[in-house]
């Protein structure tokens, strides 16, 4: 349901030649699908999420950008899917830089979910799903198919996945 919620939002296909769609710079965005890998920049400012994100490639979000969710959802959750339906084992993957930040609306109880989709881990393959690194804070990670990492200190709000590794004193 919540892919159908960000496709009603629309599609962007805007992605350069390495197959990426790259935010760069603060900007408010979602509901959306997006046709391609995202990439949120070291120097992207703040990222303000208004809506549901699909994304049908893979989600990186370099050292240090900020994700914050819009003070109009109040104590919704949004999500940050990554799911390729053509390819679930080697695709689909979320990779959080260290000291990344997410923050819910302001409101009690909202949370940024960043959701993987990779099923590698449970079709036993080594494709890790979703990697945490240090700093990386104010979300809930899922990945019910595939594997989660996380190091370096990194605390989230809440975990599930097929497989999860801890390392460097990861909290949850």
């Amino acid at each position: 349901a919540w892919e159908a919620d960000a496709e009603a939002g629309g599609t962007i296909t805007a992605c350069d030649n390495q197959g990426d769609y790259i935010i760069s710079n603060s900007q408010t965005i979602g509901p959306k699908k997006i046709a391609c890998n995202l990439v949120v920049k070291s120097s992207s400012g703040i990222v303000t999420v208004a809506g549901p994100l699909w994304v049908t490639g893979d989600i990186t979000f370099q050292t240090g950008p900020t994700m914050r969710m819009d003070s109009s959802l109040g104590s919704q959750n949004v999500p940050v899917i990554a799911d390729n339906p053509s390819d679930q084992t080697g695709s689909g993957i979320i990779t959080v830089g260290q000291s990344s930040q997410f923050f819910g609306s302001g409101a009690p109880g909202s949370f940024v979910f960043l959701i993987s989709q990779n099923r590698s881990a449970e079709q036993g393959g080594s494709e890790t799903a979703l990697t945490l690194a240090q700093g990386a804070s104010a979300l809930v990670a899922y990945a019910a198919h595939g594997l989660i990492t996380l190091s370096q200190s990194v605390n989230v709000k809440e975990v599930t996945g097929w497989k999860i590794a801890l390392s460097q004193s990861a909290k949850v």
